[in-house]
């Protein structure tokens, strides 16, 4: 018989922000849970990343490869400083005011000593795409966004920058129907919000795709599918089609109504 190895004890070395029993509910193992080392590794990972969400950008998660086969997990940290963020910036944005860029961002510089910010990557990450997005609704389609980091010399502060690339604004050249046989194109035409000549709108064109469904839906093509796409035609230009899939016309049917017995009898009995 071959006794299973088991996780025997936990330990941590190194840890001063964040307590034993916090990192260990972190992990995902416990004491007497079988021993899975590709597990046990990876948790060293998760305890990493952990840490940088609370703004440790530099920290590094270490686990003893000696203790291990032993079913003891060792996790060496080197926590690091924790990263203030002093500034935040925005260059390059023309189009769009830098008050606005703000508001859709949730990187803030830090204004308050007891309620100070701190600089994580994954957030950072994610307000690029947030910028992305601003510039994509108005139409920015060619619009490049990042963000340069400038940290101090001793790694606990950083200043962000967000670098921005508008590019041209695109306008619709010409709105496209295909698929569509029920309704001629003015008639689809007349459901949009989108017009030609107009900058380019997702959030419209989407909408634009509901109002066709809903078109089609209300005059019994329930299986109707409506795909909107885009094509660039120069710099500045795109065409947007609407692809139009009908499927099978519905139509009402007899009407059946059960569960009515005491209504027949009492319309029976009153005419006799």
């Amino acid at each position: 018989v071959v006794e299973k190895n088991i996780v025997r004890s936990i330990a941590f070395i190194g840890n001063h922000k964040f307590k034993s029993g916090t990192l260990r509910r972190k992990l995902g193992l416990a004491m007497g849970d079988y021993l899975d080392t590709i597990l046990a590794e990876s948790a060293a990972k998760d305890l990493a990343e952990f840490y940088r969400k609370k703004g440790f950008a530099f920290v590094q998660v270490a686990l003893d490869g000696e203790d291990l086969h032993k079913g003891r997990l060792i996790y060496t940290i080197d926590e690091g400083p924790r990263v203030k963020i002093t500034s935040v910036k925005f260059s390059g944005n023309n189009a769009v005011k830098t008050r606005a860029l703000k508001k859709s961002v949730k990187t803030k510089r830090n204004k308050f000593i007891f309620w100070p910010r701190y600089y994580a990557e994954a957030a950072i990450a994610k307000d690029v795409t947030k910028l992305q997005n601003v510039y994509y609704e108005k139409g920015f389609l060619d619009a490049g966004i990042t963000a340069r980091r400038e940290f101090s010399e001793d790694n606990s502060k950083v200043r962000i920058t967000f670098v921005i690339d508008e590019g041209p604004v695109y306008t619709v050249e010409k709105i496209v129907f295909t698929g569509n046989k029920h309704f001629d194109e003015g008639r689809l035409r007349a459901e949009l919000k989108l017009e030609q000549g107009q900058v380019y709108s997702e959030r419209k064109t989407g909408s634009d795709v509901r109002r066709l469904l809903k078109l089609y839906r209300e005059n019994g093509f329930i299986d109707v599918r409506v795909e909107q796409s885009r094509r660039f035609i120069s710099r500045d230009k795109v065409d947007v089609e609407f692809g139009i899939t009908e499927g099978g016309r519905f139509r009402i049917g007899r009407i059946n109504i059960t569960g009515n017995e005491q209504t027949q009898r009492s319309e029976e009995h009153t005419s006799e």
